[in-house]
């Protein structure tokens, strides 16, 4: 890859995982720096124009399923209307999944070359890790990274969670920890990023640790569930040494489920526990979300309104994506948006035998399951590779 095209890619995925603002806010908090404006036209127009600009004028652009990614969005668009008066329509939708889509071209269009899989790692290993290590230098008191602590309470009154308010989201950065334990057990698989044993087990535990500290159901979830697959799929393969290591790092972070930690009053056991059951805001969500659904099957009730219920007048959108889009725009709506998501990921099938394939796939279907879209922008990141490892042809050494 030429030196531009390695800067585009950083740009596009330090973009990705809010880099920007967050290093900017680090920088202005600290050491009085000030934040660099328009940060979007900078950090996503200029690269965005020049990698379309160059395709296009070489005439080598590539726009795979987007005759899939309209079938979902002008539907939506219509319906939206269609449900609700213009004042109150809602495209948070089409605007958050066309940027999901906008992430997936711009990279895929930066090169041809195979080599381009091993900078898409290493660079989102390093955005997530930047991302993990000012989280958790806040989390100690080390750095400042907010004008003032921000708290996500529980039921109980317990302070369960920090949160960065706008910077740095608990769940989002529990996702993309997960996501990243995804890419260093398929790097060491394949060789892709050649790490050391020791140092790709040290940043396992260390991307581990976002999901324990921010008390994160949905991430604990995915995690479990991609580990289990893969160790599934690599029964055979790892060694006696391999899985008693495993078994201690497992025992370990089970451990840590259950433990209060110096600066949590809650942790991920009493999550599941006290915070779960049907009472919950989430599950009212999901809940009311269904009911909107089964009485207007084919329209839902508008994106904006989706899970409102008759008697609960304090929750109007689902955090689910699923079932937020049924209650929003109906069957069809989710039907297309499932055949996108089929395009962009494959289908999870435990039959098939690359570990790889299984595993990204899983990765793209899941976390929708838990949260809405603008907490998924690094799902694009996992599209490109199952772009990539669909398109052999298109690969050139």
């Amino acid at each position: 890859m030429k030196l531009n095209e390695k800067l585009l890619l950083l740009v596009i995925i330090f973009w990705i995982f809010n880099l920007p603002f967050i290093l900017g806010r680090f920088f202005r908090l600290n050491y009085g720096l000030p934040e660099i404006p328009y940060q979007p036209f900078i950090f996503l127009g200029i690269p965005a124009t020049l990698i379309l600009y160059r395709v296009f004028s070489l005439r080598k652009y590539k726009f795979p399923y987007f005759k899939y990614f309209i079938l979902v969005i002008l539907p939506f668009s219509f319906i939206e209307f269609y449900n609700r008066p213009f004042y109150e329509t809602n495209f948070e939708f089409v605007k958050q999944l066309s940027l999901t889509y906008l992430f997936f071209i711009l990279i895929i269009n930066i090169s041809r070359k195979k080599i381009i899989i091993k900078y898409i790692y290493k660079y989102t290993l390093i955005s997530i890790f930047i991302n993990v290590m000012l989280n958790t230098l806040w989390h100690l008191g080390v750095i400042n990274m907010a004008n003032g602590n921000t708290f996500v309470l529980s039921q109980d009154g317990y302070i369960s969670r920090f949160g960065l308010g706008g910077v740095i989201q608990p769940n989002g950065l529990a996702l993309t920890g997960a996501m990243a334990v995804l890419l260093l057990l398929i790097s060491r698989k394949e060789s892709i990023l050649k790490l050391s044993t020791l140092r790709n087990r040290l940043l396992i535990v260390f991307f581990i640790s976002p999901i324990i500290l921010n008390a994160s159901r949905g991430s604990t979830l995915i995690l479990s569930l991609t580990l289990l697959v893969f160790v599934f799929y690599q029964r055979k393969i790892i060694s006696f040494k391999e899985k008693v290591i495993g078994l201690f790092l497992f025992l370990l972070f089970s451990l840590s489920l259950s433990l209060k930690t110096f600066f949590l009053k809650a942790n991920l056991v009493y999550r599941f526990t006290s915070e779960t059951s049907l009472e919950e805001a989430r599950m009212q969500q999901i809940y009311n979300s269904l009911n909107n659904f089964y009485d207007n099957i084919f329209t839902g009730v508008g994106w904006g309104y989706a899970a409102n219920g008759k008697d609960i007048s304090d929750i109007f959108t689902s955090n689910f994506l699923y079932t937020q889009l049924l209650g929003s725009s109906g069957i069809f709506i989710f039907i297309f948006f499932i055949m996108f998501q089929y395009k962009l990921f494959g289908f999870f099938n435990i039959k098939n035998k690359d570990v790889k394939v299984v595993l990204f796939s899983f990765f793209g279907f899941f976390p929708w399951m838990f949260y809405n879209l603008s907490l998924t922008f690094p799902l694009s990141i996992i599209a490109v590779l199952c772009f990539y490892n669909k398109e052999k042809f298109f690969l050139i050494k």
